[in-house]
């Protein structure tokens, strides 16, 4: 197991961060980033820039900006801001399937959230999993909480395991 220390090239932080959280052996991240990184990987649900960045680190992590960072610390100044911020692992779990569907969900973050899922997945069963959770169909993306979003991939999933099981039977 390892911890990830590191003041990490801004252009390639976010690819960086995913590899770690996906890491099983990755159990805590100490790391300077471009301060909007840091945000995005730290948002709450209705913060406008929560998204899939969030979501994922949510769902395995506790994350928090530790210390922002101004230009004026760096020797030459950058043109953006930095932060350091900690995420602390509760659990291994990584779902790919989750992600492409968190993916989908903030494709058009300006769009609603049935819009965007509609593009993959069904959506008189999408308008069902949303009258259940209490979800509007007006919604969008980053104004669903995290709890909501397992609870609707869960849905989803066992709908898609339903489809599959049916059609095998006819085969």
């Amino acid at each position: 197991p390892y911890d990830l220390v590191a003041n990490l090239p801004y252009y390639i932080a976010t690819n960086i961060i995913l590899k770690a959280l996906a890491d099983p052996m990755c159990k805590n991240m100490l790391v300077m980033v471009q301060l909007e990184v840091a945000e995005k990987f730290c948002a709450d649900a209705g913060d406008s820039v929560f998204g899939a960045l969030s979501i994922i680190t949510q769902s395995i992590a506790e994350s928090n900006i530790i210390v922002k960072v101004p230009p004026t610390a760096f020797d030459p100044q950058p043109k953006v801001d930095s932060a350091v911020f900690l995420i602390e692992k509760r659990s291994d779990r990584s779902d790919k399937d989750f992600e492409d569907m968190l993916r989908i969900a903030f494709s058009q973050p300006r769009k609603t959230l049935m819009k965007n899922l509609s593009s993959k997945y069904d959506k008189n069963s999408l308008t069902e999993f949303f009258q259940e959770l209490e979800l509007t169909l007006t919604i969008r993306p980053h104004q669903v909480a995290t709890g909501d979003y397992h609870q609707l991939y869960k849905k989803i999933q066992r709908s898609l395991d339903d489809r599959r099981e049916s059609r095998d039977a006819r085969e």
